[in-house]
């Protein structure tokens, strides 16, 4: 989340300012190197015959300035306050880049915490080669994963003689919702308060990513799914109101009884995993925490094939590509009884949250 004081920053100033600095960040040096980069990459995607793959030089220059941009500006909020660690998450988009950069240039150690899918097919979390020693400048010291497996992935690709590292230390909100707390019995009889009326219907909960659409198979899919079966749709927590308006425009012709957006959006979502039957999802990251729920899930989007590939060949989630192939798949779970939560897998971690900032932060 930005710091209040650039939520309140116009929008139109910051273009401005963004748009002037173009003149200023990308001077001949920065010109010169990126000549003789994009140069050598284009010559090796034009080899195997993907150099459409390459973005123009304009773009990267445009990215390369609203990231120097954000630089500026958290550096000027980190001399004042001055911190000894930051904690960012996802540090692969603009902001967490920015970020990274101003940390990098004041050695002030950054830490991103996992939010969602990593793996060995994420761009941003595996195989990356020829690392600086003192690692990217846009990239955190140190990473903090949910399992073993993630945090192995980025050991592997991290010399040990440089400053990136990886820890495991579990999904620690996730865990008070595993285990017997008044936080998650609260939120257990929010929900009965809000669908007393569907608790005997098969409760199917769909995870949205694209905030601009909702997807035909969906649409579909409620319209003609069984009348005991009860559909909560849930927005991407980035979604905005207007976009979630625009959403519910396109849903206009689904039965209400069926379906509902408000506290599916709104109870957190270790909640919903607790009280639901199901999963469905193009692509989403719920799918790890669902497991841990016992909630199998049902993938609609073909890259999600790759990011689920273990989970996928343990059952735990299902590729289907029509209407069709999820109501037979709903049919089939329907007829058979949920497990309970598999704690102690969910709850296993190396490093617990204290013993790691200890070892980022010497006394």
């Amino acid at each position: 989340m930005l710091p209040t004081s650039f939520n309140k920053f116009s929008i139109i100033s910051l273009l401005l300012i963004y748009f002037r600095s173009l003149f200023v960040i990308f001077n001949n040096k920065h010109d010169t190197i990126l000549d003789k980069h994009y140069n050598s990459l284009k010559e090796e995607l034009l080899h195997h015959d993907i150099s459409y793959l390459l973005p123009n030089k304009l773009s990267i220059k445009l990215e390369f300035s609203y990231i120097n941009l954000l630089s500026s500006y958290f550096s000027k909020q980190l001399k004042t306050i001055k911190p000894k660690i930051v904690f960012i998450e996802t540090y692969h988009g603009y902001i967490g880049m920015g970020l990274c950069h101003a940390c990098k240039k004041m050695n002030i150690k950054s830490v991103d915490v996992q939010h969602g899918v990593q793996g060995k097919y994420h761009s941003a979390y595996s195989y990356f080669s020829n690392i600086p020693s003192q690692g990217y400048n846009v990239m955190p010291n140190y990473f903090l994963t949910w399992s073993k497996k993630e945090s192995d992935i980025i050991n592997a690709w991290a010399p040990q003689d440089t400053k990136i590292r990886s820890f495991m230390i579990g999904n620690p909100i996730q865990k008070i919702f595993l285990t017997n707390s008044s936080i998650f019995k609260y939120f257990d009889k929010l929900f009965i308060k809000h669908y007393n009326a569907e608790i005997n219907k098969f409760k199917v909960l769909i995870t949205l990513q694209n905030s601009l659409s909702f997807p035909k198979i969906y649409y579909s899919l409620i319209c003609n799914s069984p009348d005991n079966y009860y559909y909560f749709v849930r927005f991407h927590p980035c979604t905005t109101f207007k976009e979630k308006q625009n959403v519910k425009m396109k849903m206009k012709g689904i039965p209400n009884q069926k379906y509902s957006t408000g506290m599916a959006s709104e109870l957190p979502i270790y909640a919903m995993l607790r009280n639901i039957d199901i999963h469905i999802t193009e692509d989403s990251s719920v799918v790890i925490e669902a497991a841990c729920f016992s909630v199998k899930s049902i993938v609609t989007c073909e890259t999600a094939i790759a990011h689920y590939e273990d989970y996928i060949n343990e059952e735990l989630v299902y590729y289907c590509s029509n209407e069709q192939q999820i109501l037979k798949r709903l049919s089939n779970f329907r007829s058979k009884k949920r497990l309970d939560f598999d704690r102690e897998k969910c709850d296993s971690s190396n490093d617990t949250l204290g013993s790691v900032l200890d070892h980022l932060i010497p006394q």
